[in-house]
């Protein structure tokens, strides 16, 4: 059967799951209809944004994936190593405008595509990192192609529309499996070429986790010191934004770095702007 009809028959099933359960998936728009809601205050700024600093920042994500993709086009030696590497910076771009939606809305579609796609982008990134002696066959090609991609999300997000706590226990399981792959394959590493990136990814990780939990179970605390001590409450969450952001940047290029290193691919890591650190693969 051609792959192009075996896609479009999924696809209209899931639009079939749709119809069927429309209402269901209607009440998924609606503003306030997801369970979360983060510390900063409701509307403070805007009538029509729920979150403002967090929405705001939101754009983060997304500009650092226009921004990786303007670095790294020019590349020839990383395209020839991995032709389907822009899909990265592409699902940081969908990551981060799913989180403007999410935060200005807080509806169930909303985080489901903010949540979604950061599962995806850590399947994607585990697999375009993981060297090719360690696929089987022709698996590398079928796990990676447009077509794959375009079945597996379509039906992962209405899965998760019908069942939204779905993709938030998927996005939590997604960090300590990449955390487990990549400290792994750092370790297992005798080239310290990389280093650098692993502390910066560990370091601006760390950060932006501690601000995502002290956010979620500490805001009263946290909340009644800002308004004593600083100017309100300082946004614990917009700055796990501006983290997450520099860490996706950091293990992108890692996982560059551990693959070629693997594949025994030369290559260098060089600063660009005498800020970010980009790897150029010499083939």
């Amino acid at each position: 059967m051609d792959e192009n009809f075996k896609t479009l028959l999924i696809l209209a099933g899931c639009a079939g799951v749709v119809a069927a359960g429309k209402d269901r998936v209607f009440q998924t728009f609606e503003w306030h209809s997801s369970p979360l809601d983060w510390c900063e205050k409701n509307y403070e700024y805007s009538p029509y944004i729920v979150e403002f600093w967090n929405s705001l920042s939101s754009c983060l994500l997304a500009l650092v994936g226009l921004l990786g993709w303007l670095v790294y086009r020019n590349n020839p030696g990383i395209h020839k190593v991995e032709p389907q590497f822009f899909l990265l910076w592409a699902i940081m771009v969908v990551v981060g405008l799913g989180s403007v939606w999410f935060h200005g809305t807080l509806s169930v579609a909303g985080q489901v595509s903010d949540e979604v796609p950061i599962v995806v982008l850590a399947v994607v990134a585990v697999m375009m990192a993981r060297p090719k002696a360690h696929w089987n066959g022709k698996s590398r090609d079928v796990a990676l192609s447009g077509h794959t991609l375009v079945r597996v999300s379509t039906a992962f997000v209405i899965f998760c529309l019908f069942f939204p706590v779905a993709s938030h226990i998927f996005t939590l399981i997604c960090f300590p499996f990449c955390g487990y792959y990549f400290f792994g394959d750092y370790f297992r590493s005798k080239n310290h070429q990389f280093k650098n990136l692993f502390y910066a990814a560990l370091t601006t990780f760390c950060s932006a986790f501690s601000c995502w939990i002290v956010d979620r179970v500490a805001c009263d605390q946290v909340t009644e010191l800002g308004e004593k001590y600083l100017w309100g409450y300082p946004q614990l969450h917009a700055v796990w934004h501006l983290f997450m952001s520099m860490t996706f940047w950091f293990l992108i290029a890692l996982g560059i770095a551990m693959r070629a290193d693997v594949d025994g691919i030369q290559f260098s890591i060089q600063n660009e702007h005498g800020v970010l650190p980009v790897v150029h693969m010499l083939v």
